[in-house]
């Protein structure tokens, strides 16, 4: 007979009408009156009525007798899932028609006093011994299993590996050379796996074949992959950590293989073990649930308490695809053919899409092949609570879809497509990443208004919690969320730069209060505000047992205060970022305040009977102050400073660690070096090594180590020193290196841009860093801010050197707006109706509209204003096809009356050509001013067409080509308009702003930049403003559309002048494509540093569409890299009579 601990036993309550039942639902009524349906999964029938007596087989029957039951629902619906493990051959789908109504919910829940188990696992029997020398036993798998795991007695065992790398291995694009000749002898190569472990990534990729060339194993590795697993930076596959899946490695207690050409498994047991008896198991379904909605019918109100999900697989890292993680386990592919980055989150074996009104409390999960639980798809308002996860390959929780290329993932403007509300608390994470190592506990992209809270997370290959994606590159709707009370201990036990709480990416009102981290092994921070992370508040946190407790990366407005530590170790790379407020405790001896924090945090007393027993997490060794000798008194008489000033103090930084100074080189008398020096700025107290050393053989100078110590060193001025044991003397006309030892997180110093000036007695050159001593780039003359104190002969003592004063840039104030011109102006939007007034977004939305057959100059932009507005907003017109700016304004809402426009002049009108479609668009701010959305429609005269509502998220760098995401249905408009007229009599110059009076507005820079300059020096004729193109890249350039017709003739001009040097320049027609593509207007006209007019006339008579042409002026045959000004660029038809006559002199001639 069965045992009871075999079986899972379904129950269905339900309170319901009982006569208001179709006559075809009468068995189920019967079992209704009697309180309760039973799932069976070893003596039930899905043919029986699902009475306790005759129940259901399946799940699946469960669920869709609770589907017919859920109209008209007037109180929850139970479904109790009796003890035992229950099989599953497929996953089990929930979808919208399986929600809770009417607010109540659909509960699946153990049975009280049991613990039913839904498992993705097959058994593997008949096991044998089949090499009795190694202890290795075989068992048949049955035909065409795919695993990646196998579990013995419930314990993960670890498939057949090395136990090292291959150190001697080279790389390139094909695959892999090593010296381990005998890999090309292996059966079954195609399924081996190379394993890399890069800083903060853990990739993996299949081996294609191995031959043996030149005594040397050749690694041919499987494409897509290998390609995939080159191309993430910094982060890119070198050589294996270790390999694995061949039964040649299966050598130490615990490993497997599976020989998939006989369909064979191979185990080599632990001591103990015995697998003809042992229950082994391995996982086949990639998917144990789904819970699948869309955002017009998502999946709501389902509940599941008091299950485990155990046993599911994830194949895709043993195909051809590999495992290319480029943090926190996340994927990032580039497609071969179109160049295309993507990245994505890896599967779970619960995943939930569109889901509202999720829960899942009081589960397992366990000896799961991937990820735990996936949400996406717009899922909001789930809760997970008091569940442990634990033994997973890969993440914990995971929420999102890290699309960097779509707006609608990491910042949509329908709120329908956010992530929000979720909370995630009471819940403990144990063994995270056990196979993937950059796998986290929780992970979250662009979520809003979530909470973490009261979570116990331990014993992590890499970060804890991580909160934000986008390294600062987009805009999110990443606001609102809160971190709080977590216990964190002993995370970043295997990959580097990451964080007990590691956040990323551009972010919102984010708190992160009362957690207590302990025992972070790697670095960086163990709260680590990582690039472009922003508007965080950190407060009222305890860490310990941890190198570096703050870590704020480039980022802004981030605020750290009061943490309690014991490591004095932090680093601020922050713009408007403060660390402030922090208490040292170095032996742990907590105040009050610390103290409240430890107790409050981890899982709360009612959900703390979840915690299972797991193994001690290993001591912790707190960080200990390093030992100091006294130092010898600093001897100033009669001894001069070889840094006599500080003209630019140069970038802070502390987040790098190593020897950094100055390379110096000594006039032609030797010099006697007593003390060495070292800027002292606010909080500076640590130790630093200081050593001069022999430029041409890298080898210290003997008696110049010293160490310094910041803490108590003499001063004078701002740089303390430290005397020399004996004084050292350099020789005449040679070059040294004056070093100091940084360390990361400790005392602050300046980089390379630092610039100083010296004593005639040596000559500063450069930065110099690292072990290597390598030059870092020009731009300034010594690292850090190092000084060296030499004899002079004199009684005199050196003048104190200071900081110089901080300058301040006072930005350039904005030209006073124009009145704007209502009389000669006509409206484009007439008349508005519909639509609903919005807000609770940020980005830019729009109208996307294309002009008429006639062209018009637009000579104001506008907006709709309602009661209560009160921001200034800027509007911008751009080309719909190029996605250039061709204008923009600024509108504040002074004057305004409700529902009217108000509108902007601008200083310079703008030409809109006949048949071309523009976007005008307004910034709009979360909780500002509302603007309409909706079903919209306006009347329009018929100088042109509105093609329908447009928006952008507001991103620094978009990872796709479009300025703008394309029209969705249903919203956008925002209320703009602009004002024009058909005259076209002041506006013969067929380019936008070719004077740049005001700004650049119009022009787009290509492998450039392009600023404008109101330097006198550099402004074409003392005019108000001229352009300045540096060339960055080959063919750089400034360009801008324009129509011209053809077989028309035109007057082109334009002045111009070098920086430096001289060249020649070309004016270009680029149509971008067809026949000819480009077309030169002017070739290899000579220029240099004195203005020049380049002036031609132009008669085109290609056959390619000139719409679509831009204009640009290049420098040189495209490669040269230069800084050029160009002024007063015009096009004109030549019967205009503005330009006829002959090449106008320079100014000043």
């Amino acid at each position: 007979m069965m045992k009871r601990g075999e079986w899972i036993k379904i129950a269905v309550v339900v309170s319901m009408m009982i006569g208001l039942l179709p006559v075809w639902q009468a068995e189920k009524a019967e079992a209704l009156s009697e309180g309760a349906w039973y799932v069976d999964a070893v003596q039930g029938n899905d043919d029986n009525p699902g009475t306790a007596e005759l129940p259901f087989l399946t799940i699946e029957k469960a669920r869709d007798a609770v589907r017919g039951m859920t109209v008209g629902m007037g109180a929850d619906i139970h479904v109790y899932l009796r003890g035992g493990v229950f099989r599953l051959t497929d996953t089990v789908d929930f979808t919208a028609q399986d929600s809770g109504q009417n607010g109540y919910n659909v509960i699946y829940e153990a049975y009280p006093g049991e613990s039913p188990l839904l498992s993705g696992d097959q058994t593997i029997s008949g096991w044998e011994l089949h090499d009795a020398a190694k202890n290795i036993y075989k068992a048949a798998a049955g035909a065409d299993v795919e695993t990646r795991q196998l579990y013995v007695d419930g314990i993960r065992a670890i498939r057949a590996r090395s136990e090292g790398g291959m150190p001697d291995a080279t790389h390139d694009d094909n695959g892999l050379s090593t010296s381990a000749a005998e890999l090309a002898g292996w059966g079954n190569q195609s399924d081996m796996e190379m394993v890399f472990k890069q800083m903060w990534t853990n990739p993996r990729g299949a081996v294609e074949a191995i031959t043996l060339s030149d005594g040397k194993a050749s690694i041919k590795m499987k494409q897509p992959g290998w390609y995939a697993l080159r191309s993430k930076g910094s982060t890119s596959a070198t050589v294996p950590w270790y390999y694995e899946n061949a039964y040649e490695l299966l050598d130490q207690p615990g490993e497997w293989y599976l020989d998939r050409t006989s369909d064979t498994f191979y185990y080599k047991p632990r001591p103990g073990e015995d697998p003809s008896t042992a229950q082994v198991s391995i996982p086949k379904l990639e998917k144990l649930v789904t819970i699948t909605g869309t955002e017009n019918e998502p999946v709501h109100n389902i509940q599941f308490r008091g299950i485990g999900f155990q046993y599911s697989t994830w194949l895709e890292p043993s195909s051809a695809q590999g495992l290319p993680d480029v943090q926190s386990n996340v994927l990032r592919r580039k497609d071969l053919n179109t160049g295309i980055t993507t990245e994505s989150l890896t599967p779970a074996a619960v995943e939930i899409t569109a889901g509202r009104s999720i829960v899942f409390e009081r589960n397992r999960f366990s000896q799961l092949g991937s990820a735990a639980v996936n949400m996406s798809g717009g899922s909001q308002n789930n809760r997970i609570i008091g569940n442990v996860f634990m033994d997973l390959s890969g993440s914990g929780i995971q929420i999102g879809e890290v699309d960097m290329r779509n707006p609608d993932h990491y910042n949509p403007l329908d709120l329908g497509k956010l992530e929000k509300g979720h909370t995630i608390s009471n819940n403990f994470f144990y063994r995270i990443g056990a196979e993937y190592r950059s796998s986290v506990a929780i992970f979250a992209d662009y979520p809003q208004n979530i909470e973490i809270a009261n979570n116990e997370i331990s014993n992590m290959p890499y970060s804890g919690i991580t909160l934000g994606w986008g390294w600062g590159d987009v805009d999110t709707s990443n606001r609102n969320n809160v971190i709080r009370n977590n216990y964190i201990h002993h995370t970043m036990q295997e990959l580097v730069d990451g964080g007990s709480i590691y956040m990323l990416g551009t972010s919102y009102d984010i708190t992160i209060t009362g957690n207590y981290i302990k025992g972070q092994k790697n670095n960086f921070g163990a709260i680590y505000l990582d690039q472009g992370s922003s508007n965080i508040t950190a407060e009222n946190n305890v860490i310990e047992f941890a190198a570096i407790p703050i870590f704020i990366n480039p980022s802004s407005n981030n605020k750290v205060r009061l943490t309690y530590t014991d490591s004095r170790k932090q680093v601020n790379m922050g713009t408007n970022s403060e660390i402030s407020g922090t208490v040292y405790v170095p032996d742990g001896s907590w105040p009050a305040g610390a103290q409240a924090i430890i107790a409050s945090a981890g899982i709360e007393s009612a959900y703390r009977d979840i915690i299972p027993t797991v193994p001690d997490s290993g001591e912790l060794i707190r960080p200990q102050p390093p030992e100091t000798t006294p130092s010898l008194p600093v001897d100033f008489a009669g001894k001069s400073s070889f840094v006599q000033s500080i003209v630019k103090a140069g970038k802070l930084r502390n987040e790098w660690g190593g020897w950094v100074g100055m390379k110096l080189e000594t006039a032609g008398n030797p010099i006697v070096v007593t003390a060495f020096g070292r800027i002292n700025l606010p909080g500076s107290y640590g130790l630093h090594r200081m050593k001069m050393v022999d430029a041409a053989t890298g080898i210290d100078v003997p008696g110049s180590m010293v160490q310094l110590n910041m803490s108590d060193a003499a001063a004078n001025g701002d740089f303390s020193y430290v005397q020399l044991p004996a004084a050292v003397t350099l020789e005449a006309n040679k070059v040294y290196y004056l070093m100091s030892e940084e360390k990361v997180g400790e005392d602050v110093w300046y980089d390379s841009d630092m610039i100083v000036t010296t004593a005639s007695v040596a000559t500063a050159h450069i930065g110099v860093w690292g072990s290597a001593y390598k030059e870092s780039p020009p731009g300034g003359n010594s690292f850090v801010g190092l000084d060296f104190l030499y004899e002079n002969g004199t009684s005199d003592t050196p003048a104190p050197i200071l900081l110089p004063e901080p300058v301040t840039t006072q930005p350039q104030p904005e030209p006073d707006p124009l009145p704007v011109d209502l009389e000669n102006t006509s409206g484009f939007v007439q008349l508005i109706s519909g639509g609903e007034q919005r807000s609770g977004w940020s980005g830019y939305a729009g109208m996307k509209f294309t002009v008429g057959s006639t062209p018009i100059m637009l000579t104001a932009l506008g907006r709709k204003f309602e009661a209560g507005n009160f921001e200034t907003h800027l509007l911008k017109l751009l080309d719909a096809n190029t996605k250039a700016l061709v204008t923009e304004a600024k509108i504040r809402p002074d004057g305004a009356q409700d529902g009217g426009f108000l509108y902007a002049q601008l200083y310079e009108p703008v030409r809109l050509f006949p048949g071309r479609s523009y976007y005008l668009v307004s910034k709009e701010n979360y909780g500002g001013d509302s603007w309409i959305s909706g079903s919209i429609s306006a009347s329009l005269p018929e100088i042109g067409s509105i093609d329908g509502p447009i928006y952008a998220s507001d991103d620094k760098k978009p990872r796709v080509n479009n300025y703008l995401g394309e029209p969705f249905a249903g919203g956008g408009f925002a209320g703009l308009d602009f004002r024009y007229t058909t005259d076209q009599s002041g506006a013969s110059n067929l380019l936008n702003n070719g004077a740049f009076e005001y700004n650049t507005l119009g022009w787009t820079a290509m492998n450039a930049t392009l600023s404008r300059v109101t330097v006198t020096a550099d402004t074409y004729n003392n005019s108000a403003g001229s352009a300045k193109v540096t060339v960055t890249g080959n063919y750089g350039t400034a360009l801008q559309k324009v129509a011209l017709e053809k077989n028309k003739t035109y007057e082109i001009s334009v002045w111009v002048k070098l920086a430096a040097g001289s060249d020649v320049a070309q004016i270009i027609l680029d149509h971008g494509t067809g026949t000819p593509r480009y077309g030169y207007v002017a070739k290899n006209m000579p220029v240099d540093t004195t203005w020049k007019q380049l002036k031609m006339n132009y008669t085109y008579t290609g056959s390619n569409d000139t719409a679509d042409a831009s204009i640009q002026l290049r420098i040189g045959n495209g490669t040269s890299r230069l800084t050029y000004y160009f002024d007063h660029f015009e096009i004109r038809e030549a019967d205009s009579g503005s330009l006829n006559g002959e090449v106008e002199p320079s100014p000043g001639e």
